[in-house]
């Protein structure tokens, strides 16, 4: 079965939604991959899958040596990323998080806690729950003053943190799949309280082409959307944010 069939099959089967437009991020190996560049370039797939193919014998050398493990389905890695975000947010300890992914693969009570919980795991961070204080919380402001959505992506091109120019992330589906959970601002006006929702971004460290300078496999930093804060109306700001920023070094 040819690389397309498994990228569309895979596509129909989640009935993912083409994430929003990300900042520093371009196109999506199951949604969209046939995006151009920011340079107007296709995505040098030939190049991209001899790139992984000597990742992969990389890994599975290791693994002889060190103790095959399991390689995670795209689905399944998804299914981390966005449970793992979704326990985040409800407060949960990070150990009971880890312990749960490496047991079961998200089954049993942490699966029920999502499925019972408020909103979908592929959607929205909501301020409140449904839209009016939560009685549990005893009628106080809620944890969330904007609102936000999240899901995950395979991007194939992205902004260079290091260098700040256009690279070509490494894609090969489904053994090299690189995805990231991302959340983004859906308001831009606080609740609650006046202010405005500011988004926010974290670095996230990807194999890429040409090969990156952060370390001996070629990877790089580029800076995805990782949560939405709110900036009180009349508290102090920044004259230049330190995020998001990228300045070529010289």
């Amino acid at each position: 079965m040819s690389v397309w069939v498994w990228i569309w099959a895979y596509a129909i089967l989640l009935s993912i939604v083409s994430p929003e437009q990300l900042k520093y991020l371009w196109g999506d190996a199951i949604n969209d991959p046939l995006v151009l560049s920011p340079d107007g370039n296709p995505y040098p797939w030939e190049l991209s899958a001899e790139v992984a193919a000597g990742q992969l014998r990389q890994a599975r050398s290791f693994g002889r040596r060190g103790g095959t493990n399991e390689l995670l389905s795209p689905s399944e890695t998804r299914e981390i990323l966005l449970r793992t975000l979704k326990f985040q947010e409800d407060g949960l300890p990070p150990q009971l998080i880890f312990e749960e992914n490496n047991s079961s693969r998200g089954q049993g009570r942490w699966k029920r806690r999502v499925d019972d919980s408020e909103g979908d795991v592929n959607g929205t961070m909501m301020s409140t729950n449904n839209n009016s204080l939560n009685n549990e919380h005893n009628g106080c402001a809620p944890s969330r003053l904007c609102q936000s959505t999240y899901n995950t992506t395979a991007p194939l091109f992205g902004m260079s943190l290091t260098s700040g120019k256009p690279i070509t992330i490494v894609q090969k589906f489904p053994d090299l799949l690189q995805q990231v959970v991302f959340q983004v601002c859906k308001s831009s006006d606080c609740d609650v309280i006046q202010g405005e929702c500011v988004q926010t971004f974290i670095p996230y460290l990807f194999l890429v082409l040409p090969l990156g300078p952060v370390s001996i496999t070629g990877q790089d930093y580029v800076l995805v959307e990782s949560g939405c804060t709110c900036q009180p109306r009349y508290s102090k700001k920044y004259l230049n944010p330190p995020l998001p920023f990228i300045q070529p070094i010289n």
